[in-house]
């Protein structure tokens, strides 16, 4: 009757169930392939715990010591790593220093353009009118500062004393 029919449904419907239970049991993976997937872990359970609590706490050491040795902000700063201005973005920072250089270089443009000519700074004397490479136009200037000197010092000792200038009638005896 009705509970008949009701067991046939059940027991095919069981059996339909049970095939595909079986069909997934089938395609399940094995424990070497939960492992290395990472889904279960190799060891018994309760040493499992034990170990995820010893790493666990190593690396809360570990990022520990970093932290007390990681440089402070005043170092990084000096480092030229971080900007010492804290009351603006990071994001923006960089668009702050690009525009700095823009503004620079911008006034050196500007300066260059200013800038007398050759012919004029020589004019005034600023520069020298060597055809001597700038570098070393001090070191000439130097030397022959020294040549002078030494001529200098060469037609003092050949000049006639007093006496000498007398006899040739160049200075009186009264200018003595």
């Amino acid at each position: 009757s009705f509970l008949s029919v009701v067991k046939v449904v059940l027991i095919i419907g069981m059996s339909d169930v049970a095939a595909r239970l079986e069909r997934k049991l089938e395609c399940r993976p094995d424990k070497q392939e939960l492992v290395h997937r990472n889904v279960l872990k190799e060891g018994a359970p309760r040493l499992q715990a034990a170990q995820e609590a010893v790493k666990k706490e190593k690396l809360v050491h570990d990022l520990e010591i970093r932290v007390g040795q990681r440089p402070d902000r005043d170092e990084l700063e000096k480092k030229n790593i971080i900007k010492a201005d804290i009351f603006v973005a990071p994001a923006l920072q960089a668009a702050q220093e690009a525009l700095k250089k823009e503004k620079l270089a911008q006034g050196l443009a500007h300066k260059l353009e200013q800038r007398p000519e050759k012919d004029t700074l020589v004019g005034r004397n600023v520069l020298k009118g060597d055809s001597v490479a700038p570098a070393i136009q001090a070191a000439k200037t130097e030397l022959e500062k020294e040549k002078l000197t030494q001529n200098l010092e060469r037609k003092i000792q050949d000049r006639p004393d007093s006496g000498a200038l007398i006899e040739k009638g160049v200075l009186l005896e009264e200018e003595q």
